[in-house]
């Protein structure tokens, strides 16, 4: 079960609580972590008119809770996420009510997500599905075809056991997804920097002999600085023969949207991992009672 079929699935089958009030949590904060705090992102780029916001650190909610806001909304697929009941808790000390969005796993949430059998890593799919209906906002994502570039170049990376560092410019959404998913689905480390704040960094980086180590993915800025900053970091990349790709503008655009995106990226990560074999099954663990939740 792919990513789309996914968020059609709970789309269709979702129901909204008997008297919620979409208008009255449409501009709240939402509390997720992982990557369902990156589908939550998703969904509020594509959700004109919506000034939600998406936390994934409960301490920086303290800054939130002198404005005037009805409450917070929390999002865990398994209900257990330390930050998102941690956060909850807090709002609910300071008097604002709070909502928590999940599966009914080990408690049961304010608002039960439609019980529809998922792979474990793509159950983040779900919220991009479910907010909307949550913020009164109407949802349509169009498919976007798989970037085969992109992820024949991850894959190598992947199987020559090199460090990406991923380079982001703009709003950085799309190379923030990259990031994740490489870590979430692939359990490797990587970096990601901005452009241009990085480029003297990254020029010293690739002029030394760690760029052995390293793989560089390149999203090419709207414009370059003066100096032709970028086009700079890629000559010498090509001088120095290091490992790199260029996401032009065009292929990190939002055709399709945010979300549509974000469901061609999640594929594309799951069809790397499921082609060299690694486990997607286990959760990863803190400790002896504790699990991430995606």
């Amino acid at each position: 079960m792919k990513s789309r079929e996914i968020y059609e699935a709970v789309r269709n089958a979702f129901q909204l609580p008997p008297g919620w009030d979409s208008g009255a949590w449409r501009h709240d904060v939402i509390l997720a972590s992982g990557l369902t705090a990156l589908a939550a992102e998703a969904t509020l780029l594509d959700a004109v008119g919506s000034t939600s916001c998406v936390l994934r650190d409960p301490m920086v909610l303290k800054n939130y809770l002198r404005q005037k806001r009805k409450g917070i909304i929390g999002c865990s697929f398994s209900c257990r996420t330390a930050e998102v009941l941690d956060g909850l808790a807090l709002a609910r000390a300071h008097g604002l009510e709070t909502c928590l969005v999940g599966a009914r796993l080990t408690r049961e949430p304010d608002v039960p997500l439609p019980c529809i059998e998922m792979p474990l890593p793509l159950r983040h799919v779900a919220f991009c599905a479910v907010l909307p209906h949550l913020l009164g906002r109407r949802s349509s994502v169009n498919s976007v075809p798989p970037n085969a570039r992109l992820f024949r170049f991850l894959k190598a990376v992947l199987l020559a056991d090199l460090v990406p560092l991923f380079a982001s410019s703009g709003r950085g959404f799309h190379v923030s997804c990259l990031v994740a998913y490489w870590l979430e689905f692939l359990r490797r480390p990587a970096f990601q920097i901005e452009f241009p704040r990085w480029t003297h960094d990254l020029l010293w980086t690739v002029a030394s002999r760690c760029r052995e180590n390293f793989a560089y993915i390149l999203e090419a800025p709207v414009s370059d600085l003066s100096d032709g900053r970028f086009r700079q970091v890629v000559n010498l990349m090509d001088r120095t023969k290091a490992k790199y790709l260029v996401l032009e503008n065009t292929e990190a655009g939002c055709a399709g949207g945010h979300v549509g995106n974000l469901l061609m990226y999640a594929d594309g990560y799951y069809d790397i991992a499921c082609e060299v074999g690694l486990d997607l099954c286990t959760e990863l663990r803190f400790g002896p009672s504790e699990e991430t939740d995606p």
